[in-house]
């Protein structure tokens, strides 16, 4: 009569230790997901950044093209004058990305468009000579550049530390800091347009 009491005995030690391995198993399982959902969200974060910053480039730099071309065609719009009318159409073609109507004067965080135009180069001057942007400065043969710079862009993944040595040149130096974007577009003006050269 004594076999079934040990029978049972050993079935409820089988049992307790059956409870205590899983519960061991639970808390493995969680420190692996926690391994695990670290370097991929970080991956994640990381292709998110990549791609974002690329489209944003990719955006930019098509509406100074788009600005350029504006420009070397002396096209103007209601403003009636060419810069502006340049500024409108790039801060259209950004997707809102930056404002025509900001300047490097509008803060540090702040993205604008730049207009210049430069003498065409020769043997003595072969990158021409800055303009002021007045008067004949947009004439026929003459180079037009437009520009965004101080774009700011925030990355997405929680990386903290820099990529460089000093604070000021960091790549990125801590969370929430941004990549500078900057993009250049130039071309020659054409022709002289048939009710002249508009005003800058």
């Amino acid at each position: 009569m004594a076999e079934p009491r040990q029978l049972r005995s050993n079935s409820k030690r089988s049992a307790a230790e059956r409870v205590h391995r899983n519960h061991r198993r639970s808390g493995t399982g969680l420190l692996e997901l926690a391994f695990f959902m670290m370097p991929s969200f970080a991956l994640i974060c990381g292709f998110l950044d990549v791609g974002m910053t690329l489209f944003t480039w990719n955006t930019l730099q098509n509406a100074v093209r788009e600005g350029t071309r504006y420009a070397i065609t002396y096209q103007i719009d209601g403003s009636g004058h060419q810069v502006t009318a340049i500024k409108n159409t790039v801060s259209t073609w950004a997707m809102g990305l930056v404002q025509a109507s900001t300047t490097s004067a509008s803060g540090a965080n702040v993205p604008y468009i730049e207009v210049k135009f430069y003498t065409p180069p020769t043997v003595a001057n072969p990158n021409g000579s800055l303009l002021a942007a007045t008067g004949t400065a947009n004439a026929p043969g003459n180079i037009v550049e437009v520009s965004i710079k101080n774009y700011p862009y925030s990355l997405m993944a929680p990386f903290s530390g820099s990529l460089s040595a000093t604070t000021s040149s960091a790549f990125y130096a801590t969370p929430g800091s941004s990549l500078r974007v900057q993009v250049f577009s130039a071309d020659v003006l054409g022709g002289t347009p048939v009710n002249g050269t508009p005003v800058i």
